[in-house]
């Protein structure tokens, strides 16, 4: 048998098996339930191993990229219109009155720009804090407002840094947003306390919303916002301002009834209330505050979980004495006491003068006698028994030195 030999015909017969093969399989990929997704499988008829042609359709248009103009991050917010509405603030366009308002999150997406320090943060801030600090470090940096008050510009970065936001990289603009650029639009305010009261609670709210709707809703925060008072406290008198603590800090806590009485202490500023400005003493001469006093004075840094203002008051929700909601009326009183006195019944509160200082016109006037009884008792005897002793030393030196003579 004479060898085998490549002949051109050869090439050419394995060159048509290969095209025979590829088609076969092109064909056999468009049969229907073949995993090809790219070829509808709508129910057209095959016919001799051919698919049938799919029905042209016209390219689903590009679905638009999700805007990230938010400038902070918050996620999953339920209300955006604390600080948005349409006649808000921060007003949004009319075609949005229509919305749900936990539908923002689903065009707007946060640009996370305040996490300065997170791996994952997309878009740095327009303005970095150290161009900030360029300026705002120089010593005795101020602007005088138009009343005469001299607002301090002076940023101390090492006190910041400790703060709670300086600890998260937060950037200036965060909280100064109108002042990305430089030089800075004209600013004032007739005071530094209308300006304190002005803006804070809005900037904190950017972030903070969930607190800033309990504030909203509690004595101080309805004196703010719906009458214009002054006279409240608004987040930067509690927490501070560039230096922050984390509230939730033993040091915090001992320091929290000093923080409390730098308005009720002031016995001018609670006369215009009609408010006991001795509450803080009253307080501070019972058990719980002389515990946590005491603690402050000389451990601190064991701390103290006797009850604090906030304990019994609330913390951001405070109402009035007398509102039916107030955790410190009487109807609900036994159920804030439980809060650490489990067996806490009726009578328990009752036997408590909150801060009231016991008087002969008032509930307490028996407290009131007895305290008197006391003051003028306690002296009385102790002084009597001092006399006494001394007349007995006098007594006996008279009688040895008599003695000493006659010897």
């Amino acid at each position: 048998m004479p060898p085998f030999k490549l002949r051109p015909v050869h090439f050419v017969a394995a060159f048509a098996a290969t095209l025979a093969v590829m088609s076969a399989v092109r064909l056999a990929s468009t049969e229907p339930g073949s995993g090809d997704a790219g070829v509808a499988s709508d129910g057209g008829d095959v016919d001799a191993g051919h698919a049938a042609p799919a029905a042209h359709t016209p390219p689903a248009p590009a679905t638009p990229e999700k805007p990230t103009n938010i400038p902070h991050d918050l996620e999953g917010r339920a209300a955006c219109t604390t600080c948005h509405g349409i006649a808000g603030r921060h007003p949004y366009p009319n075609d949005h009155s229509t919305r749900p308002d936990g539908a923002c999150l689903s065009c707007h997406v946060p640009s996370h720009w305040m996490r300065a320090r997170s791996p994952n943060t997309p878009t740095p801030p327009a303005v970095s804090s150290d161009f900030c600090l360029s300026c705002h470090t120089k010593p005795g940096l101020a602007m005088t407002l138009p009343n005469g008050d001299e607002l301090s510009l002076h940023i101390d970065p090492k006190v910041y840094e400790r703060s709670v936001h300086g600890m998260k990289g937060m950037s200036c603009t965060a909280c100064h947003p109108s002042n990305e650029k430089h030089p800075h639009a004209p600013f004032a305010g007739p005071s530094a306390r209308e300006l304190n009261r002005g803006i804070i609670q809005q900037r904190c709210a950017m972030c903070h919303a969930e607190v800033f709707a309990a504030y909203r809703e509690s004595v101080h925060g309805k004196a703010l916002v719906d009458e214009h008072n002054l006279d409240v406290p608004t987040c930067t008198d509690c927490h501070g301002v560039h230096d922050i603590r984390h509230p939730k800090t033993m040091l915090f806590r001992l320091d929290s009834p000093d923080t409390c009485s730098k308005c009720h202490s002031d016995a001018k500023l609670m006369a215009k209330y009609d408010i006991s400005p001795n509450v803080a003493t009253t307080y501070l001469a019972d058990f719980h505050g002389t515990s946590v006093s005491t603690t402050k004075r000389f451990t601190p840094s064991f701390g103290s979980y006797k009850a604090v203002c906030y304990d019994c008051h609330g913390i951001h929700d405070i109402k009035k004495a007398k509102d039916p909601e107030s955790a410190v009326v009487k109807e609900n009183l036994v159920k804030t006491c439980r809060k650490c006195h489990e067996n806490a019944d009726t009578s328990f509160p009752a036997a408590w003068t909150a801060h009231y200082e016991p008087d002969r016109r008032n509930k307490w006037a028996l407290v009131y006698w007895v305290n008197k009884f006391y003051a003028v008792m306690i002296p009385t005897i102790v002084g009597g028994m001092a006399l006494y002793i001394l007349m007995e030393l006098v007594r006996t030196a008279i009688d040895k030195w008599k003695s000493w003579r006659a010897s």
